[in-house]
């Protein structure tokens, strides 16, 4: 039985690193006027990525596309590079920013403790150690998406107009219909949805089971004997 903890614990602590690289990280949906000449160049921008159904675009990246759009190799949704992004949002965006970015590091704390709870798997009995371990994994990544949530609350709400900041962003991508596009998108498209996707909750699923798992076998451990 020992062996079967330890084959399942490891198979529940490693499936956080394929579920965080391949699984959606962040996904906005868009709510775009049909009629409008915005959904037309929208659909033209978005080339391959184009995943609008009705009047709704989604707009989804995992961590490697993070990853690929920070180091050039992708530019993503509308061709917009991530760094040039960041750097034309205005002030107003400075809370948001810090609270995405506080979401980021609970993430990446998670997956931290992913990694010590494999070396405790692999190289120790500490079953309570990797219970809780997994637990505090589990709580990182809920309160990543709460913290996130609330980043996003102003810009579902209108408080703060993200179309505005795309169209800046896109006006300065130098892109041929930059231009163009840029005035057509404040009128035409709404924020509907800006979370954190399902690399995030199968992440804290996987962690949470492991917990449970772990303690589980750890109260079906005989009481060690007193001398």
């Amino acid at each position: 039985m020992k062996i079967v903890n330890k084959i399942v614990s490891f198979i529940l602590a490693a499936a956080v690193f394929p579920f965080m690289i391949t699984q959606v990280l962040v996904k906005i949906v868009l709510s775009v006027n049909e009629e409008s000449l915005a959904y037309m160049v929208i659909k033209l921008l978005m080339g391959s990525d184009n995943k609008i159904t009705g009047n709704r675009l989604a707009i989804e990246e995992s961590a490697l596309d993070f990853f690929n759009m920070l180091t050039k190799k992708d530019q993503g949704a509308f061709g917009i590079d991530l760094k040039t992004f960041v750097s034309t949002l205005p002030e107003e965006f400075d809370t948001t920013k810090k609270l995405i970015i506080a979401a980021g590091v609970l993430i990446a704390v998670a997956v931290l403790i992913t990694i010590v709870i494999l070396g405790c798997v692999l190289f120790t009995n500490a079953y309570k150690t990797i219970t809780g371990l997994a637990l505090g994994g589990a709580i990182c990544l809920w309160a990543s998406t709460f913290v996130f949530g609330k980043a996003a609350r102003p810009l579902i709400d209108g408080s703060l107009s993200v179309v505005e900041a795309l169209s800046n962003a896109v006006a300065s991508s130098g892109q041929d219909t930059s231009n163009f596009a840029a005035g057509l998108l404040a009128d035409a498209v709404k924020v509907n949805s800006f979370a954190l996707g399902g690399a995030v909750y199968f992440a804290m699923f996987a962690l949470l089971g492991l917990a449970i798992w772990e303690f589980s076998y750890l109260v079906t451990l005989p009481k060690p004997k007193k001398a």
